[in-house]
């Protein structure tokens, strides 16, 4: 079980979606997003 990842990325929405997609194919879904355009401090979970 993985509870916590962190990643520094260059794209958050572009991340996001691979997030979506790869954990996806494992039965993960995403349960929060912070995405707030023009933030720094941005986190999809």
């Amino acid at each position: 079980m993985l509870h916590h990842v962190s990643l520094g990325v260059r794209t958050i929405e572009i991340s996001a979606a691979f997030c979506d997609a790869a954990p996806g194919a494992l039965g993960y879904v995403r349960v929060w997003s912070d995405l707030e355009s023009g933030t720094l401090d941005q986190a999809v979970g």
